[in-house]
């Protein structure tokens, strides 16, 4: 499982992970995307 999922799964958001993965969001995509990168600090590479 990659830490995308984990971290979705732990949030109770696994219905996204198929988009996640398709559209290759990862971990360090999302920490430029966020307005409080700190937030994410649950999702790890």
């Amino acid at each position: 499982m990659s830490d995308i999922a984990s971290w979705l799964g732990k949030l109770g958001l696994d219905k996204y992970v198929e988009a996640f993965t398709l559209n290759e969001v990862d971990c360090d995509a999302l920490r430029h995307l966020a307005k409080h990168p700190t937030s994410l600090h649950a999702c790890r590479r």
